[in-house]
């Protein structure tokens, strides 16, 4: 299955495009392709997570034609 993906982030690690995708993908491995998960607290919610505009977790399965928004939270002080 194909996806829409967009990422607003401050780092480098913006993305923008389709990805192809096993059935039955969760946005959990959409992050573990883009290498998201590897140097970043997803659980910590450092990030919001948006399938079609609604929300998602990790565990939220993905299905053609869906488009996923990752949006970096921002902290200050």
């Amino acid at each position: 299955m194909i996806i829409q993906v967009k990422t607003h982030m401050t780092s480098a690690d913006a993305f923008k495009g389709d990805l192809e995708l096993p059935d039955d993908s969760l946005v959990e491995n959409v992050l573990e392709q883009l290498g998201l998960l590897d140097h970043t607290n997803l659980r910590a919610q450092n990030f919001i997570l948006l399938v079609n505009g609604k929300n998602a977790t990790l565990s939220t399965k993905l299905s053609h034609g869906d488009q996923l928004l990752i949006l970096q939270s921002m902290v200050g002080g």
